[in-house]
């Protein structure tokens, strides 16, 4: 009798030592788990970033050939605002860019032109780009 009790003493032990690596094995998993998602979302946030830098590049650039073209057809094109909505473009969001026609000191002829792409166009992930050329504007009566 006393051995059958100090069996289910040692069986109940080893249960508990059992029961007690197994829910360390299950906490140590769930943890790698959690940081396994924690940087799957960190890097779709930061794939999310370069996107939008790299949309608003192109946005620039856009922007440049769009004040080129204008200038080329009326040399007294002083810049705008350019609103780009999201749907026409199959973008996620709407776009601004800020398109500044200055003239040159000493050049009559050239104009600096200025934009700020800005992707998204609100929001604290907006992606920032800014380019500047200087354009030299056809001469007078001549067609592009």
């Amino acid at each position: 009798m006393i051995h059958a009790i100090n069996r289910r003493r040692t069986a109940s032990k080893r249960s508990a030592v059992l029961l007690m690596c197994v829910l360390v094995c299950l906490s140590v998993v769930m943890m790698l788990f959690a940081a396994s998602v924690r940087l799957v979302l960190l890097e779709r946030e930061q794939v999310r970033a370069q996107e939008n830098r790299v949309q608003a590049e192109y946005l620039a650039d856009s922007a440049l050939e769009r004040a080129t073209a204008l200038l080329a057809s009326n040399s007294e094109y002083v810049g705008e605002t350019w609103q780009i909505e999201a749907e026409p473009l199959g973008l996620r969001n709407p776009a601004t860019v800020l398109i500044r026609v200055e003239a040159i000191a000493q050049q009559p002829r050239s104009r600096q032109v200025t934009v700020v792409a800005d992707f998204p166009a609100e929001g604290e992930r907006r992606a920032r780009r800014s380019k500047q050329i200087q354009v030299d504007l056809p001469p007078r009566g001549e067609a592009p």
